[in-house]
């Protein structure tokens, strides 16, 4: 591996030797994924990584805010649609429950409206231009679900802020993410259209979600209940 303090090992920072590491994220950077990088696998699959507009690959995420909405897919009674409200300006993160995922169905379906949950999950990025969809459309993959309370959502808004400022500092920095595999080295961010890694200046709203959050108290899961009634 090279010796440079912007290198990253790829192996260590996505756990590809485990079960991949779930990326603490505002839903405003969920919102904003495009791009994916594939890593090549062990056996006969790659496995895809969503590239964070702050500069980390991720395949899961952990999300903690307030549930705004559990109905029925349109058209589809098997899925579960959720969404979740990271923070109170533009955080909301769609969730979706297939069949298969029978306890966190239940689970979500039980769940009150609205109150404070914590969702781990698969990035899901459909593309204009390979799905049928008019616009880029960003899901969670449901894998784990659980009601908390709003001190374990005080807690994840400042790691994930600490976590996110992280990622911009060293991106901006030129932080490489490099994979070392049969005795080459491959940055995974290199191939990626310069639009997929298109960066949002994160750091306004990160600074007036935390100036919210701890002077105010963050997204209200009443008021944020009570705002998801009168649009409907």
């Amino acid at each position: 591996m090279t010796d440079n303090n912007n290198v990253i090992d790829a192996e260590e920072e996505l756990n590809l030797t485990n079960r991949t590491v779930a990326r603490k994220a505002f839903g405003e950077e969920i919102n904003a994924v495009r791009g994916s990088v594939e890593v090549p696998g062990d056996g006969e699959y790659d496995r895809k990584f969503h590239l964070l507009p702050s500069g980390a690959a991720a395949g899961r995420v952990h999300i903690v805010g307030a549930l705004t909405r559990v109905d029925e897919l349109d058209n589809d009674a098997n899925t579960i649609i959720a969404e979740v409200n990271t923070d109170q300006h533009s955080g909301k993160v769609t969730l979706l429950v297939g069949q298969r995922a029978d306890g966190v169905r239940s689970q979500i379906t039980n769940a009150d409206v609205p109150s404070w949950v914590s969702v781990v999950g698969n990035l899901n990025v459909r593309n204009p231009e390979e799905d049928d969809v008019d616009e880029f459309d960003v899901s969670l993959d449901v894998e784990s679900f659980a009601e908390v309370d709003q001190q374990r959502y005080k807690s994840w808004v400042a790691r994930t802020a600490e976590q996110t400022l992280d990622r911009i500092e060293r991106r901006e920095a030129g932080a490489q993410l490099i994979l070392e595999k049969d005795g080459e080295e491959m940055d995974l961010m290199v191939g990626a259209e310069a639009g997929d890694l298109a960066m949002p200046d994160f750091r306004d709203s990160i600074a007036k979600l935390l100036e919210d959050e701890f002077d105010v108290g963050g997204p209200d899961p009443e008021a944020s209940g009570a705002a998801e009634a009168a649009a409907d």
